[in-house]
């Protein structure tokens, strides 16, 4: 009973490690997926905009940071993101859960 129960607790301590959401699909892509930014520079962006909720919070990360990159959408719950900054047009995040287990992430 013991050694069910350790197991238990180590399982159910592990679960929440075992979740991906787009933040870390946004650090995973290979940097040529994401206008060559390198891992530490999304790192960067993910820090000081994953809390924007409308295109000004981006545009005011921009000014206030000095970085070229801000996200003005960001939708953990839904798995979106959409960054704006130093280029033209902007880049869109997103991912669907298969029903294999796997996740479809695309990027625009």
């Amino acid at each position: 009973m013991k050694r069910k129960l350790i197991i238990l607790i180590i399982v159910l301590s592990n679960l929440p490690s075992f979740s991906q959401t787009i933040a870390d699909f946004f650090i995973m892509v290979p940097d040529s997926s994401m206008m060559n930014l390198s891992k530490e520079k999304r790192k960067q962006i993910l820090r000081y905009s994953s809390d924007n909720l409308t295109k000004e919070d981006a545009y005011k990360d921009l000014r206030d940071s000095k970085n070229l990159y801000a996200f003005d959408i960001f939708d953990k719950k839904n798995g979106y993101l959409r960054m704006i900054g130093a280029f033209e047009g902007q880049v869109q995040m997103c991912y669907w859960n298969l029903k294999n287990g796997n996740k479809l992430i695309a990027i625009y």
